[in-house]
């Protein structure tokens, strides 16, 4: 399996488990503690679906992309988030940044996996520096 069909894979899985857990489980819910928890989940899961479209969009996979792309999204989320301090009728939550951190380092851990995967495979789109 090619890297481009591997991370279109990971993407669409990705974008298909954040609108699950997003948009369909919320409706199912009737706890307003759970629900306000489903909602802090849309910066984790909105970090995987970028680390996968960066990468499917790059065409490749580099050592220093395994941490780099999750700190770079991850710090343009949480900027985000205290912009909203600033910005009129706009609400800061700190658990979006929680959830954020941890989505960075749950990418960092899969990256690393799947860069494992594909060096066992000696693919010719890895590229190791």
């Amino acid at each position: 399996m090619s890297l481009k069909t591997t991370l279109a894979i990971c993407l669409v899985i990705s974008i298909l488990l954040a609108f699950f857990f997003i948009e369909i489980i919320p409706f199912s819910l009737t706890d307003s503690s759970k629900i306000s928890c489903i909602f802090n989940l849309s910066n984790f899961f909105g970090l995987i679906v970028l680390n996968f479209l960066l990468w499917y969009l790059s065409g490749r996979i580099k050592m220093v992309d395994i941490i780099v792309l999750p700190i770079a999204s991850a710090a343009g989320l949480i900027l985000y988030e205290l912009i909203q301090l600033a910005i009129p009728f706009q609400t800061f939550d700190f658990v979006d940044i929680i959830f954020t951190l941890y989505a960075m380092a749950f990418c960092v851990v899969f990256n690393y996996l799947l860069y494992r995967w594909f060096r066992k495979r000696n693919n010719s789109f890895l590229k190791n520096n």
